[in-house]
């Protein structure tokens, strides 16, 4: 799992200059301080990040609130089939 972070950690920091939203939104659900958002700490993989922990479980939340989503989503579309 730390792989997975420090990965998303670069990729956010790659597709920070044309999506910075973005970005900003990785670093802050996986934990990343300021200090290694910037471009030139690619090249410390797996050196710098020791004691990162995930922020937010926003999946947790959506599986949580699925079966009210699926069913909003059914009975859309249940209705547009009886339209026609």
């Amino acid at each position: 799992m730390y792989h997975l972070v420090e990965t998303l950690r670069i990729v956010a920091i790659l597709i920070k200059p044309a999506m910075e939203d973005t970005s900003c939104k990785i670093f802050k659900q996986l934990g990343i301080p300021e200090n290694m958002q910037e471009y030139n700490t690619i090249y410390n993989f797996g050196k710098e990040l020791k004691n990162i922990k995930v922020i937010e479980k926003r999946w947790a939340t959506i599986l949580k609130t699925w079966p009210r989503r699926r069913n909003k989503l059914h009975k859309r579309t249940n209705a547009k089939q009886n339209k026609k």
